[in-house]
């Protein structure tokens, strides 16, 4: 094997069933290897659902520590297939790409609709703080909110970034597996009437809370991911969508699985211990 994509940060509770469908789709996509971007728990190396190679797209020198010791600590069996890297991979790369809550980190372009149109919500600084100010939108951003038909005082983003984020690695992979793990909506959840006010999400010290405006530096920010977005800009490059679900139905896809494998297995021991079995 040789490369492939994650960013893995997942419970225990998730991480077994996730490993065993990771491993289903290195072998169906003939993989080479794994490739992560962001923070990492080592969690799939522990178990053994590692590619043989796995590369890690870690920009902080301090992160790039904590994972390599995390890495010696509960995997040091398989630290010699880890290598980081400076920027993604060359073209060509053959492998499991795996982004977990990477799309809904990137920047998003907020938009409100009014009644002379579409307008970017910028920031500005006034009266000793932070504000919103609004400028006619960009046609990229006026041409994606026309065709949803929003009332005016809408507010909502677009992720753009994310968008041509998905185009380049994507062009990237001569041969494998785009999957990502987010939050967001198909689009017709994403620009629902009654989300009127954006996905927007502001964390800070466990508290969540929509103002981007305080706390500058401190706070983590995020907004949704419109899934309908991600899909076009993989199949605009000649990707095929797989498939689309959500954490609940996946696990509990997986736990039926497993259910059906041990009925199986149940059967077949119990017909071994018949006496003509």
């Amino acid at each position: 094997m040789e490369d492939g994509i994650s960013g893995l940060e997942l419970r225990d509770s998730n991480l077994r069933q996730f490993g065993r469908a990771h491993q289903v789709l290195v072998d169906a996509a003939s993989c080479d290897a794994a490739f992560a971007d962001g923070p990492h728990d080592q969690g799939l190396a522990a178990r053994g659902a590692l590619p043989d190679t796995y590369l890690i797209l870690e920009l902080s020198a301090d992160l790039r520590e904590r994972q390599a010791a995390t890495i010696e600590q509960t995997a040091p069996e398989h630290a010699a297939r880890v290598r980081w890297l400076d920027r993604l991979p060359e073209p060509g790369f053959r492998g499991l790409v795996l982004a977990n809550e990477l799309l809904d980190s990137m920047p998003v372009e907020r938009f409100k609709v009014a009644a002379d149109g579409v307008k970017r919500m910028g920031v500005t600084w006034r009266d000793a703080s932070f504000s919103w100010v609004e400028r006619p939108a960009p046609s990229i951003v006026a041409e994606r909110v026309h065709p949803l038909m929003l009332v005016p005082g809408y507010v909502s983003e677009i992720g753009l970034a994310a968008q041509a984020w998905v185009r380049s690695i994507g062009e990237r992979v001569a041969a494998g597996v785009l999957l990502f793990i987010d939050y967001g909506f198909p689009r017709a959840e994403f620009y629902h009437p009654d989300r009127a006010t954006g996905t927007l999400m502001c964390h800070y010290r466990h508290r969540a809370h929509t103002d981007p405006l305080i706390l500058p530096g401190l706070q983590d920010i995020t907004a949704h991911v419109d899934f309908t977005a991600i899909t076009q800009a993989g199949t605009d490059i000649g990707l095929d969508l797989l498939g689309y679900t959500s954490q609940a139905a996946f696990l509990l896809g997986r736990c039926a699985q497993l259910r059906q494998q041990r009925a199986r297995e149940n059967d077949r021991m119990a017909a071994l211990a018949l006496p003509d079995g």
